[in-house]
């Protein structure tokens, strides 16, 4: 298919007639501000929908081993062995198990929270969710690749144990049979121009390939030598990483035990990694949910009041200098507040006060006196090093967390799609606007604002509708020939030059106890259009055709080999009696 989008802005408006009755179009207001409140509440319950759903898909203990089943044991896979070479893969079709995002969907559907929301709400957020895990997979396959190809090389090295027990090769014998396999391997190099890097990520993908089908013991163990050897015949031992200020020269080279941990070590923080930088949550409320995650960053292990406002500096000072001033104007104002309440508290430390102070001074002004700030830093390491190996053990806590904390998450909610069956009810007014509704948001009407380019194909949408609508047979006009494939309803931040603030009705309860601004009042509607361009030649029409045809030919291909076959069993059938009789 060739799929194209345009985009274009919308108003909603209530249904002002009850059902069965005419609507006037004329009668609807220019900005219908209780129609505007009922669809953003849908908007909101749709995000949050998704955010449940995703973060019960984030607390499953097996969604490691989803996230593993991406990578088929026999495929190619990206390793990074001891010489630290990657080798590339195939990506997997697989991710969350079948039908799991449904029955998430499912069982939220009966919570008191989601009673009574349109169906479409549901199906539009399991598709959705659905939707981002792909996307997060596609964008994740290196890691994923690495971690998979450090657990393979991992499984394949402690096999050789197991193996060494049931043969006894000489060590000769195994690196001559190493030879030969490392031999097979460049003569099958057809490439003469290859890099250093392509011929080790050839060597390791031929090696595991040729590990998973042969059954010679030999064969196996001299595979797993190479491997364990960094694809050579004769390993140079590796000694391990000296830490700064580590004076110990005497370091061994690392034993093979000692390698297989360190291996598992890197898995283990991969796979860390990974799970972090899982889907997150979109932020609807963004002042809320920062100040609680905030909170939960700044957990302090000491409930000492000298002490906690010890913590508190240090941890200003940490964090002003680790964040983006232009960015985290929130996030120094509760700091801020929380220090000032503390200050109240009795027993406060004077010097604190003023060295705290001094530092807001220092780093909120536009001139840096680079003696005082030298003066500030050198009373802050005076203050961290009375309480060392605590303070230090909260910063080590919170530090891995501090980038996550900083990235700002999104403020705007989901798209809300509707496939091309749920746009309906086409109609226009004596001015020529034309309006649309929604599959089960009967109570709500679309006046479509677009661009004058864009303007005969949304006319083309609206006599698509209309003719099949007047179809007196249901199967008479397929929707398979109809321009529109689908929309989604998207938020977009308004221009400057915009509307004001958007007013919302008295019975918005979700958004009125929040006292800050949302994409309820800051955004505009728009809706993104996705069509067949083949739809509208007859080349392309005829290319619709045979794509609808295909899987019906098939079916019949398929029914027709049947067929076949039971006639030629029914003709064996048919055929005993005979030759039981000749003998």
């Amino acid at each position: 298919m060739s799929m194209k989008t345009i985009r274009s802005d919308a108003i909603v408006k209530l249904d002002p007639k009850p059902r069965g009755r005419k609507k006037n179009l004329e009668d609807l207001p220019p900005f219908d501000t209780a129609a505007w409140c009922r669809l953003c509440e849908r908007t909101y319950h749709h995000t949050l929908l998704i955010d449940q759903i995703s973060e019960q898909i984030k607390q499953d203990p097996d969604v490691i081993n989803w996230i593993r089943a991406t990578q088929d044991v026999k495929a190619q896979t990206s390793i990074t062995t001891d010489t630290d070479q990657d080798t590339d893969t195939e990506q997997g079709h697989s991710w969350l198990p079948k039908e799991l995002v449904q029955k998430l969907c499912d069982r939220l559907k009966e919570t008191p929270q989601f009673k009574g929301i349109s169906g479409r709400i549901f199906t539009s957020a399991t598709e959705r969710v659905e939707e981002i895990y792909k996307s997060w997979i596609a964008t994740h396959q290196k890691l994923i690749r690495q971690i998979r190809g450090k657990e393979r090389w991992l499984t394949i090295v402690k096999s050789d144990a197991g193996l060494a027990e049931n043969s006894n090769f000489s060590q000769l014998e195994i690196e001559s049979r190493a030879e030969q396999v490392l031999s097979e391997i460049e003569a099958e190099n057809e490439s003469e121009d290859e890099s250093d890097d392509a011929r080790n990520r050839r060597v390791f993908n031929t090696l595991f390939d040729k590990f998973d089908t042969t059954e010679d013991v030999l064969s196996r163990r001299a595979i797993i030598h190479l491997l364990k050897n960094g694809g050579k015949v004769h390993w140079e031992p590796r000694k391990p990483r000296r830490r700064k200020g580590n004076q110990d020269k005497s370091s061994q080279p690392m034993t093979l035990e000692e390698r297989l941990a360190a291996k598992q070590i890197e898995i283990d923080r991969l796979e860390k990694q990974l799970l972090s930088q899982l889907p997150r949550a979109r932020n609807l409320f963004p002042d809320w949910a920062f100040e609680e995650a905030l909170d939960d960053l700044l957990t302090l292990p000491d409930p000492d009041l000298a002490r906690h406002n010890q913590y508190y500096f240090l941890a200003f000072s940490l964090l002003i200098h680790q964040s983006d001033p232009a960015q985290n104007i929130r996030f120094k104002q509760h700091l801020l507040k929380s220090m000032s309440f503390l200050w109240e508290k009795p027993n406060s430390l004077l010097y604190y006060r003023i060295l705290i102070f001094s530092f807001l001074l220092y780093t909120t002004s536009k001139q840096k006196h680079l003696q005082f700030g030298h003066y500030l830093l050198r009373a802050i390491k005076v203050e961290a090093e009375r309480v060392e190996s605590q303070f230090y053990d909260w910063q080590a806590s919170i530090t891995p967390k501090l980038s996550e904390f900083l990235r700002e998450p999104k403020s705007l909610p989901y798209p809300i799609s509707f496939g091309y069956e749920g746009v309906r009810a086409w109609q226009t007014n004596r001015e020529g606007k034309i309006f649309f509704k929604l599959n089960g948001w009967g109570d709500l009407i679309f006046e479509v604002r677009c661009h004058r380019r864009q303007l005969p194909l949304i006319k083309t949408f609206l006599r698509d509708w209309q003719t099949k609508d007047q179809c007196e047979e249901e199967d008479q006009y397929s929707g398979s020939f109809m321009l529109l494939r689908s929309i989604e309803l998207i938020w977009k931040p308004r221009d400057d030059n915009g509307q004001g603030d958007t007013q919302l009705c008295s019975q918005c309860e979700v958004f009125q106890q929040y006292p800050g601004k949302g994409f309820w009042n800051e955004c505009k509607l728009s809706i993104h259009w996705t069509y067949d361009s083949d739809a509208l030649t007859r080349q392309g029409l005829e290319k619709i055709r045979q794509r609808k045809l295909e899987p019906q030919l098939k079916k019949l291909d398929k029914k027709q080999e049947d067929l076949e076959e039971k006639q030629k069993l029914l003709q064996c059938l048919e055929a005993i009696p005979q030759i039981l009789h000749h003998s």
